[in-house]
């Protein structure tokens, strides 16, 4: 008997010394484990986050090509429905002349889409003479391939009335030429969708506009300096890099002068002080493609193409890297010159990228009068040719005065309000 206990009491020991021996071991393969799990941890905590950042990517991406692909659908459903109306099975765009008693504004009207549809084509040779023939009006006629090219409808915009109460050129007080740019509309907007860079030229739309003066050069240098010498303060020149700035510029005094949005906004309130007669501004952007296109429809107002003859701007990488003299090439049939290349030329509305809910009667956009960007036209030494299109849009900062940023002014035809 004593002999089992002996026996139970030494079994009882040893297994509380492998019970021991396990728990210790236990501790121990434990304790060495605990980096590898931490690792794993971090390791899983990072998949899960890596996993919910790459879906939260995937579905916004997946967002903006639905809201793009929305948006390109409604910018080709407007270019049809206006393809549509200008195909040659519906209706041509014609312009035809206002009666004599009318006014400037409204010398030029648009045929209605039925007469327009009905009325037989007669060979600009066949018609007979209308009173007081005067510059020729181009007007967009659909071919069959959708592209739209140009063809003399009819060869008079103006009467002598009209002529005689607004001549075609004026020339201020200090020394600016400024061109009348007759009432009309056009198709505001890119028509080449084979040239569209970006949507910010859509959609097309037709603008109405009464007629206005337009310098034909951008500012040059010399008339700027006189706005300078009797309004230094509001230009802040006392500024050293301003001076300096402004030295250089004297040394070219028929270039463009390229200063900032708001001080060629304070050169035309100068003027309009200094002038007798008319309200200078900054042109709205309608108003510059407008006169740009000046009865044109295609890319640029020398055709679908423009060389280095006809105007100042980066070719074939190979930069001029220089502005020329105003007038340094040749005009539009207007009379307007460099209005492709030289120097971008600031408008008068505010950056909205595209024309939706864009005015259309020739007023600019301008929604806030502290916008930062505003639209700059034309383009630019610097720009290649197809930047310096009619209908390029480009944004500026409008605080910031740009080595190839000038502008050019338009004059109302009425009288300025009352100085005194």
């Amino acid at each position: 008997m004593p002999e089992q206990k002996r026996l139970e009491d030494l079994a009882s020991d040893i297994r509380v010394s492998d019970e021991s021996s396990g728990h210790s071991s236990r501790k121990r393969v434990m304790k060495n484990n605990a980096p590898r799990a931490s690792t794993l941890r971090r390791y899983a905590n990072n998949v899960v986050f890596g996993t919910t950042i790459a879906v939260m990517g995937i579905l916004g991406f997946s967002a903006l090509l639905y809201v793009r692909r929305d948006m390109d659908r409604e910018h080709q459903s407007t270019n049809q429905q206006y393809e549509n109306q200008t195909s040659p099975s519906t209706t041509a765009l014609q312009y035809v002349v206002a009666a004599p008693e009318t006014s400037l504004e409204s010398t030029i009207e648009k045929q209605p889409i039925e007469q327009a549809h009905t009325a037989p084509y007669v060979e600009a040779s066949q018609q007979p003479p209308l009173p007081l023939q005067q510059p020729t009006i181009l007007s967009p006629l659909a071919q069959l391939d959708g592209h739209l090219s140009h063809q003399i409808l009819n060869e008079s915009t103006q009467t002598n009335d009209t002529a005689t109460e607004h001549p075609q050129e004026i020339t201020n007080s200090i020394g600016m030429r400024l061109k009348l740019i007759p009432a009309g509309s056009f198709m505001m907007g890119d028509r080449s969708p084979e040239f569209v860079r970006d949507n910010h030229q859509l959609p097309l739309h037709e603008v109405t506009l009464p007629a206005f003066y337009m310098g034909t050069t951008e500012v040059p240098v010399r008339l700027f300096e006189l706005y300078v010498q009797e309004c230094p303060e509001e230009t802040n020149w006392q500024n050293s890099y301003r001076q300096r700035w402004w030295g250089e510029q004297l040394q070219h005094r028929d270039h463009p002068i390229t200063v900032s949005w708001y001080d060629a906004r304070f050169f035309c309130m100068w003027l309009t002080r200094h002038e007798p007669e008319g309200v200078y501004s900054l042109p709205s952007e309608s108003q510059w493609e407008y006169a740009c296109r000046a009865n044109t429809i295609t890319r640029f107002n020398t055709g679908n193409d423009i060389s280095l003859n006809d105007a100042n701007f980066h070719l074939n990488a190979s930069i001029q890297d220089a502005i020329r003299d105003v007038a340094s090439y040749p005009p539009n049939a207007w009379g307007l010159f460099d209005m492709h290349g030289n120097v971008w030329e600031w408008t008068q509305d505010i950056y909205i990228g595209g024309y939706l809910n864009a005015p259309t009667d020739g007023s600019a956009r301008e929604y806030s009068p502290a916008y930062g960007l505003r639209v700059r036209r034309g383009g630019s030494f610097r720009e290649i040719q197809e930047a310096c299109n009619s209908a390029d849009r480009s944004a500026g900062n409008s605080s910031l005065g740009h080595v190839d940023t000038g502008f050019r002014v338009v004059r109302t035809l009425d009288s300025a309000p009352s100085r005194e």
